[in-house]
């Protein structure tokens, strides 16, 4: 009873330390908004790390030597927690969410497992490097925020077989008719949170043309075109109504226009095969600008695949099905 005490003591500390991060790094203090930024490598990496450093630290104090197991699952949980408090508060979305948790519980095993370490060959020092470390991400925080973020742009490229006409598929995506829910696969990037598509009309059928993209939410984007050849390809910039976007749908870190993340431009080509089926590619463009672009591209570049998967699959059953009524 004793050793469960003292885990579920060291799970409040750990949270409490991971809450009080986040109010500091999210900005919610205004003096401190620009000293500190949650968007960062130290809250990513480091802050997670001290959540699991901390935590293991009062979990060894007193009882005897740790089990393995409790050691990896004690730095989790306050990070579990903090999370599921800051969701409740309506700090985070599920999205950001989903973003942070698979580094930041690897980064809290990792530092739970260094208090183990240093708990049995270095039982005087623990307390003060436990102290040390809960002050790190503060010291290396201020610095990090004085330095800006590198602009990466990255291409995301999807495409999908039709048994269609190249003429059918061409009117399926100059213009995109309100899209009913059932026609939608589902979708791992919308059951965190990212709006479903609706629609998109188009006003002219010819460069400079303007196509106005709908997704739930309030979510539009105005889509120009720079590339028109009818049958073959359709090509257009992408420029976010980021004012519009409420703040319930996409927070400021992952919201499209925003500072960390953008949409650059997207591309149909409609490539005829061999066998008369056709092979339309969907290609965008994004940018990034994060201290950890490598990280935040594979999260990016998975939910904008995925995004752009689910329109194909809409746009491919209603060729085939209009292709069929048609024969």
């Amino acid at each position: 009873m004793r050793v469960r005490a003292q885990y579920a003591l060291a799970i409040a500390v750990g949270t409490f330390y991971g809450v009080g991060c986040r109010v500091f790094f999210g900005g919610h203090l205004p003096r401190l908004a620009n000293v500190w930024v949650i968007m960062s490598l130290v809250f990513l990496f480091v802050v997670p790390f001290a959540i699991g450093y901390i935590t293991q630290t009062v979990a060894v104090k007193n009882p005897p030597p740790s089990p393995l197991i409790p050691s990896l699952l004690a730095p989790i949980l306050p990070i579990l927690v903090a999370c599921l408090f800051t969701l409740i508060a309506g700090s985070e979305g599920m999205i950001c969410i989903a973003f942070f948790l698979p580094i930041g519980m690897i980064m809290a095993v990792a530092g739970g497992l260094t208090a183990r370490f240093v708990s049995r060959h270095a039982q005087k020092r623990l307390n003060q490097t436990a102290l040390a470390i809960a002050v790190l991400p503060f010291l290396l925080g201020f610095p990090e925020s004085r330095v800006g973020s590198p602009d990466e742009v990255r291409s995301v490229d999807t495409s999908i077989s039709i048994n269609a006409p190249v003429d059918v598929v061409w009117r399926n995506i100059e213009r995109v008719p309100a899209i009913t829910p059932k026609e939608l696969p589902w979708s791992w990037s919308r059951s965190i949170g990212f709006p479903q598509p609706i629609e998109a009309t188009l006003s002219a059928e010819q460069i400079g043309g303007v196509r106005e993209a709908s997704f739930a939410g309030g979510v539009v984007f105005t889509e120009t075109i720079f590339d028109w050849q009818p049958m073959r390809e359709l090509a257009f910039t992408i420029r976010p109504n980021t004012n519009q976007i409420p703040a319930t749908v996409m927070d400021e870190h992952v919201k499209v226009g925003g500072k960390y993340f953008d949409v650059l431009t997207g591309r149909y080509e409609i490539l005829p095969q061999s066998d008369g089926r056709v092979r339309l590619r969907l290609t965008s463009q994004e940018r990034l600008s994060t201290h950890f672009n490598m990280y935040a591209g594979f999260w990016t570049d998975a939910v904008m695949r995925d995004i752009q998967n689910s329109i194909l699959v809409v746009i491919k059953n209603r060729c085939e099905r209009q292709a069929k009524l048609a024969s």
